[in-house]
């Protein structure tokens, strides 16, 4: 049997590009604006202290964006992505990917699949996608966003101060059911998309008043 090595690229204390392979590789930027591609691979990839750029690429990969405010994009397979302590972007892009936020105010973004996505502890915007996704907004006030094309999501810790907001053109309050389940949780619909819902775990639908959502009308 034919057994393959990871392979190793560290970066220098100034902005460096750095790429891997078709095969699996653990790449590490250290500091500077760093720009780091997995491409094929199951990757281990981590920024430094800095702005950092990072794509896996294809295969399963866990990205971790370090200090700075990163961009990362998970790529084509179930990923990990964990932003790191400062203000960062997150794209699961396509699979089932986690995202994880921490201590400032992030925007994660699942794309395709069916996504675990974490807000941590600032004010955070989430938008689950495309598929079935769960979210956790975390502490602080957080956005939960919606668009057309998304599919049955739940969030999981919704509490004053967060906001359901609908990139929908033309949607309105009017335009919503909301339900209780079996469970007694809020269950939202629309007409616009009789495939989508929202679940609202710990909320009654009277517990969800026009205060809570946020229109493309404002």
């Amino acid at each position: 049997m034919e057994v393959f090595q990871m392979a190793e690229l560290i970066g220098t204390l100034g902005p460096d590009t750095l790429a891997g392979g078709r095969d699996d590789d653990e790449i590490r930027g250290k500091d500077g604006d760093d720009t780091l591609v997995g491409r094929g691979g199951n990757d281990l990839i981590r920024g430094g202290g800095d702005r950092d750029l990072i794509d896996g690429g294809y295969g399963r990969d866990s990205l971790h964006g370090g200090g700075g405010n990163d961009t990362l994009s998970g790529g084509s397979a179930a990923d990990l992505l964990d932003g790191g302590g400062s203000t960062d972007t997150l794209n699961g892009e396509a699979g089932a990917d986690t995202l994880r936020g921490a201590a400032k105010g992030d925007e994660l973004s699942g794309d395709g699949g069916a996504d675990e996505i974490h807000g941590g502890t600032g004010l955070d915007l989430l938008v689950g996608g495309g598929g079935s996704d769960v979210l956790f907004g975390g502490r602080g006030d957080d956005t939960f966003r919606f668009e057309d094309g998304q599919g049955r999501d739940v969030i999981k810790d919704f509490t004053d101060g967060d906001r359901i907001e609908f990139n929908i053109d033309d949607l309105t309050f009017a335009d919503l059911t909301i339900r209780d389940n079996d469970a007694g949780d809020a269950v939202i619909t629309w007409t616009a998309n009789g495939n989508a819902e929202i679940t609202v775990e710990g909320v009654s639908a009277n517990g969800l008043t026009r205060d809570d959502f946020v229109f493309g009308d404002g």
